[in-house]
């Protein structure tokens, strides 16, 4: 399995699923980290092929290459895991469902000044949800002007950045919608705002410690576990010259402490 850092508390996550369904048919499964580099992607993948493995399950596709496509041209078995591409079957979140989701919880509590921290735009997971989030804005009225969107990265200093950028503003949001848990943790250690009453802040993915918070995040729950499941189950299918095809699990909302309604409109 390919990812950008296993360090990320969802992809360890999943990959400690994907082993164990892949343990219990008879294979054995190791991870490399890219830190989300195409030519160090390119680097591995090279490897691996030579080594003989049976498939490649890759967590770090990107929209802004085309490393997906020159696999597949090599005869590689390939499941996308988290990330989609359109040049390979994948087992992701419905990413657009679940920005969905979050701008209709904001809009529902009356936001109208909404801002985003999101990850950068060549990985799925931060465009489509930034898809989804923008069009549930757009169906309540709401406005997403691009200088309420900080794109960076996925964790907890690039939270905190994107917050300080956003609230610095003379329009600064009454709430704020992060792409991922981690990045709202850093949403939330910015300014000593109360969450959930001064500004409003909404995660993604609901990773355990979400609810363990003094103030228990806000979030999308995401099935993770299954994810890695499933994209272990496709692989073995792929291998054994199965019919496969995308995957998609559904996100839901779980609202606790850290949105309510703002304290000025």
């Amino acid at each position: 399995m390919l990812v950008p850092r296993l360090t990320d508390t969802v992809l360890a996550t999943v990959y400690d699923a994907l082993e164990e369904t892949a343990n219990r048919a008879g294979y054995a499964t190791f991870v490399s980290n890219t830190h989300d580099d195409p030519e160090e992607q390119r680097r591995l993948v090279s490897l691996l092929l030579g080594r003989a493995v049976d498939g490649l399950i890759i967590g770090d596709a990107r929209l802004d290459n085309d490393n997906i496509a020159r696999m597949r041209e090599h005869g590689a078995d390939i499941v996308l895991l988290s990330r989609r591409s359109p040049d390979a079957e994948s087992v992701t979140i419905d990413d657009v469902a679940g920005g969905r989701i979050a701008g209709e919880h904001l809009v529902a509590l009356g936001h109208q000044r909404i801002g985003l921290v999101c990850g950068p735009l060549y990985a799925s997971t931060a465009a489509d949800r930034l898809d989804g989030f923008r069009a549930a804005l757009a169906a309540g009225g709401v406005v997403l002007p691009s200088e309420r969107i900080y794109e960076e990265g996925f964790d907890v200093a690039a939270g905190r950045r994107g917050a300080q950028w956003l609230l610095d503003r003379p329009d600064a949001p009454t709430a704020i919608f992060a792409t991922n848990d981690d990045c709202a943790m850093g949403v939330l250690r910015e300014r000593g705002l109360t969450p959930g009453r001064e500004v409003s802040v909404l995660g993604y993915n609901d990773i355990p410690i979400s609810r363990e918070l003094t103030v228990p995040l806000s979030t999308v729950g995401c099935p993770i576990r299954e994810m890695g499941m499933r994209a272990a189950e496709t692989m073995l299918a792929m291998v054994h010259r199965l019919p496969v095809s995308s995957v998609m699990v559904q996100p839901t909302s779980v609202a606790r402490a850290t949105t309510g309604w703002p304290l000025s409109i």
